[in-house]
């Protein structure tokens, strides 16, 4: 399983089938945090969230890049998963 958190938190979680484990991963609560040794090396094709405060939304960072496209954005997934009705 890979996390990737929008910000700190705990998180729970249940595995509810057998698993043959050949890693181990935690989630620390440092935001954004100091490069670690276990850190994930991004390549040049990653991108993230802009982490200038200005651009925080209360607590989630760079929300405020694409908010002006989120009423547009939720709308055409509830239409995209319409099907399951």
């Amino acid at each position: 399983m890979k996390v990737v958190a929008e910000m700190p938190a705990d998180l729970e979680y249940v595995v509810l089938e057998k698993v043959h484990a050949t890693n181990t991963s935690f989630l620390c609560d440092e935001w954004p945090g100091a490069a670690h040794q276990d850190d994930y090396l991004l390549g040049k094709q990653w991108f993230s969230d802009v982490p200038d405060c200005s651009l925080y939304e209360g607590k989630w960072q760079g929300a405020k890049t694409t908010r002006r496209w989120r009423q547009e954005a939720l709308v055409d997934w509830a239409r995209r998963w319409g099907w399951l009705k």
